[in-house]
């Protein structure tokens, strides 16, 4: 608690409360003053007391105290209002029910702080104090007016169970306001909380305490004592309200005046920084008028280098002290709290409050009672050193609170003198790159002149300088080329070339033809740019002979053409592909087998020419060839944009520019192969249909017959059967005719979904919703199994047909008990998964060979290791399934070990509704 003082005046607030009641009954216990009078005074008292602190709390923001205010508010204007009126009743039904009413009025309005902060007041704060008046004003008028048709609150003395009822549940609305406002205060610490639930717990208690006296009693004027200390603390929460807004206005006013000196100080800092050229006068000015103007007791610059070695220091108003403290950097090093500033990696302000220790640093007894500002002087990311200022000492009782905004002027100061630091900086690197300039030009001479380049130094086309070299590339003496123009030496066939680069500053390389000094000519490279030269603008240009490449290249370009040729002329395609994906080469084969012309293809990407290429088998190896530089053959199947098919024998090794691609058009050889292919297929599904039909017929005859069989016996006249036999002989048939309407809504299924005439009815549900809906069917399926869900309660919905996914869960649950042992665990769980949502049925039954995996979803497929005793099915359940997930643009597969059980898992992808819900439980 900040003020301990606080107990105290609560103490001896019930003390003063206590302290008249007791003394009237001490000294005239039969003085009839001390009940009904006395009563009335203590009730209008309270009474002022409950609506002067509603209005106050009225007039405070509508956000203070996190709305909660208002509810308090409210309940002591309903409670202050009907306590008046209990004050002028006589003793009675009236006198009661006015009092209880008003208890119940308080303790609701408090109770209301539990409300969420959404509907604490927003647009109902302009009518329900009107409310609240009009209402209790009405009661207390029909309480006046109408006694006969009041309830009877008071029986032989004794308050009855109403009255009793009304003041209990009081009670409690105000202890539960209590624990409400004790929460608030652990979690801020202040005072007000804390007073407004003591005042609610006195108000509790005095209800509580109500149910065990009765009129005139000592305990009827222990309650009231009670009652009239919570009103003293409301009367206290006021005055506190009141010291506490004068204090915070004085702290305001010395926090001006202080900002004022910051302001004046910063002020004639900046101008200092406009004028001053010597990095040592700038440090120890700028402490000088940081002190001078009083907005600081003290003030010291430390200029580091970048290890943060010492370099120069200046300080202003602490004496003795500065040279001490410089003593103790170069021999011990920087105490804590420089070493803390400087380990920082950005402008960082550190604020120590007064009477922090500074342990091991000489100024401690500098700070002992004052707050410092230190701060790191960077500009552009570098650094130049620190600065720190004490604050002025200020009285105990007025502490002035160094908020953002001084911490702002102080970190703004820092910038600007690290500014001016910068700016010095930066002058005397100008002077110092002046005086190399100087040296570079001699070293440029030298240097120019050992190159294997001719350089030439050009201004309008005209030479100024260049070296010895490019005059032996001439074959002239270097003085022979100052001042001669630069198309003197170069063939007339690139004049105009040459009159281009330089009017457009053109900086990249490019080629020409020289004319040397004796007339022959050779082919160069040429690379210039504008520099300065002598304060004026010039190009220097790097002159190079290529005449042996030129040769070289022309020799390449014959032999690349004799290859060329011999490619075009080749029966197989060849292709070069860029590790960019881009066509490099491409022979007259390939433009024949890809049916684009060559020009279409190069210097275009596969996927532009080819779209939906990238998410074949044949690119996958391709891009496994490029990037591993393994070689891959490879026989494939394409398909031309235009729909057209294609079989092509791919050979891929990898290439210094990426892959060399030979193939081959083999489309008999693939034909032939894809008809035997197509013949084991009819064959296999021709297998297959004609197990589904033995297996159908064997489903449809095993409850046929069963039904056929039970109604038979039944019907015969010669046995009279008992009701609970004949309700056996119903109950199979039933069953019977639920398994026959099964495998013909499977068998209607599976010709909807060949037919791609499923319809889905799609509507947002959750896992639990669509689980709850097939709850029935699942207990009767898992009967001789344990099912257990792990399913969150706070999935996101899905969008889905649940009729249709009800089926899903319905067929895997099915296939599990199948599939497994009585006794076992068949579990149904759920996840989130990104979004989607991921729904499994785990079985402990015999599981599936790994060889099946793959093909327990296609239709009529079925794997034969079932549980002994259980039937087979028809081999649609799990193909059905497959069919629902694909409408529903989800998946589904399994996992299984052998003789361990299996997994089945599928997935549905979050509604829209859903996707804000999943965000959120994600982040």
């Amino acid at each position: 608690m900040k003020d301990k003082r606080l107990l105290l005046y609560i103490a001896l607030a019930a003390m003063l409360a206590l302290l008249p009641v007791a003394t009237m009954r001490v000294l005239w216990p039969y003085f009839l003053w001390q009940n009904e009078p006395l009563h009335s005074t203590v009730e209008t008292v309270g009474a002022l007391a409950a609506i002067l602190m509603a209005v106050v709390l009225l007039q405070r923001r509508p956000d203070e105290g996190g709305g909660r205010l208002f509810w308090v508010a409210m309940g002591l204007l309903g409670a202050g209002i009907l306590d008046g009126f209990h004050a002028t009743a006589q003793p009675g039904h009236q006198f009661v029910l006015l009092h209880s009413t008003a208890a119940l009025a308080g303790g609701f309005g408090f109770a209301l702080v539990w409300l969420p902060e959404s509907l604490r007041y927003a647009s109902i704060r302009k009518w329900v104090p009107w409310a609240v008046i009009a209402g209790s004003v009405l009661f207390g008028l029909w309480t006046l007016l109408f006694r006969e048709t009041l309830p009877v609150m008071v029986q032989d003395g004794r308050f009855t169970t109403t009255a009793m009822a009304l003041n209990l549940l009081s009670g409690v609305f105000f202890v539960a306001a209590a624990g409400r406002f004790l929460l608030d205060f652990h979690h801020s610490i202040k005072a007000e909380p804390y007073l407004f639930s003591c005042m609610a717990l006195l108000f509790g208690l005095a209800s509580l305490t109500f149910t065990y006296s009765a009129l005139w009693d000592d305990v009827w004027w222990f309650w009231h004592a009670v009652r009239l200390s919570a009103y003293l603390l409301v009367m206290g929460v006021v005055v506190h309200g009141y010291l506490q807004t004068a204090s915070s206005r004085k702290r305001a006013e010395e926090r001006i005046a202080h900002l004022t000196l910051v302001l004046k100080a910063v002020r004639n800092v900046n101008q200092l920084i406009t004028r001053e050229e010597d990095r040592e006068c700038l440090i120890q000015k700028s402490c000088e008028l940081l002190v001078e103007g009083r907005g600081y007791e003290n003030a010291w610059i430390l200029l580091l280098d970048e290890n943060k070695s010492l370099v120069t220091a200046a300080s202003a108003g602490l004496g003795e002290y500065a040279s001490i403290f410089l003593e103790q950097i170069k021999t011990v090093g920087y105490p804590p709290c420089l070493r803390e500033l400087l380990a920082q990696e950005k402008p960082f302000i550190a604020y120590d409050e007064p009477g922090k220790s500074h342990q091991g640093c000489v100024l401690a007894g500098q700070h002992s009672s004052q707050g410092v500002f230190r701060c790191r002087l960077e500009y552009q990311g570098k650094f130049y050193g620190a600065l720190g200022v004490t604050v002025p000492s200020v009285a105990a009782s007025s502490v002035i609170v160094y908020d953002e905004e001084e911490q702002g002027l102080f970190l703004e100061l820092c910038g600007d003198i690290a500014f001016a630091l910068a700016n010095i900086e930066r002058k005397e690197e100008y002077k110092q790159a002046e005086e190399a300039l100087y040296h570079s030009e001699e070293r440029f001479r030298q240097l120019s002149d050992a190159s294997f380049e001719g350089i030439a130094i050009t201004e309008q086309g005209k030479i100024l300088d260049g070296n010895h070299t490019l005059a032996g590339m001439l074959r002239c003496d270097l003085p022979e080329l100052i001042g001669k123009s630069i198309l003197e030496f170069t063939a007339p066939a690139y004049h105009d070339l040459l009159r281009q680069v330089v009017a457009s500053g053109y900086d990249k390389p490019y080629e020409l033809e020289c004319v040397r000094r004796d007339g022959s000519t050779f082919a160069a490279e040429i690379c210039g740019k504008a520099i300065t030269y002598n304060g004026r603008t010039a190009r220097i240009a790097a002159v190079r002979d290529i005449s042996e490449r030129k040769r070289a290249e022309e020799a390449l370009n014959r032999q690349e053409e004799r290859y060329r040729n011999t490619l075009d002329a080749m029966i197989e395609g060849c292709q070069i592909i860029g590790y960019d994906w881009r066509y490099l080469y491409v022979n007259d084969a390939i433009a024949r087998q890809g049916r684009y012309p060559k020009e279409n293809l190069l210097g275009h990407t596969m996927m532009e020419m080819y779209p939906g290429i990238e998410n074949t088998e044949v690119f996958a190896r391709l891009q496994q060839c490029m990037k591993k530089r393994t070689p891959q053959r490879m026989e494939n199947e394409f398909t031309f944009p235009d729909g057209a098919k294609g079989w092509f024998e791919l050979c891929g090794p990898p290439g210094s520019e990426g892959i060399s691609l030979p193939s081959l058009d083999i489309p008999e050889r693939q034909q032939a192969e894809a008809k035997a292919r197509e013949k084991q297929d009819l064959r296999e599904v021709d297998r297959l249909r004609t197990q589904l039909l033995a297996n159908v017929s064997h489903e449809l005859r095993t409850p046929l017959t069963s039904i056929k069989g039970f109604v038979s016996t039944l019907l015969r006249p010669d046995i009279q059967w008992s009701a609970e036999e004949q309700r056996d002989f119903l109950h199979t048939i039933d069953q019977e005719s639920d398994r026959l309407t099964r495998l013909i809504s499977d068998l209607l299924d599976m010709s909807r979904l060949e037919a791609g005439a499923l319809k889905l009815d799609r509507t947002d549900y959750s896992i639990v919703e669509i689980l709850d809906s097939i709850g029935s069917v699942l207990a009767k399926l898992t009967e001789h199994h344990q099912l257990k869900l792990a399913v969150p309660p706070d999935l996101p919905p899905v969008l889905v047909d649940i009729l249709r996914i009800g089926q899903v869960l319905t067929n895997l649950v099915e296939n599990a008990a199948r599939h497994s042992a009585d006794g076992t665990e068949i579990i149904i769980e759920a996840r989130l998964d990104g979004g989607q949502v991921v729904v499994s049925v785990t079985d402990r039954g015999v599981g599936i060979p790994a060889e099946h995996l793959d093909r327990v979803f296609d239709r009529f497929y079925q794997v034969e290791n079932v549980v002994a005793g259980r039937k087979s099915g028809t081999g649609l359940g799990l193909s059905i399934c497959h069919g629902i997930l694909e409408a529903h643009s989800g998946k589904i597969w399994v996992e299984s070990k052998l003789g361990e059980g299996s997994k089945f898992s599928f997935t549905l992808p979050v509604s829209k509704g859903g996707e804000e819900i999943a965000q959120d439980s994600g982040s």
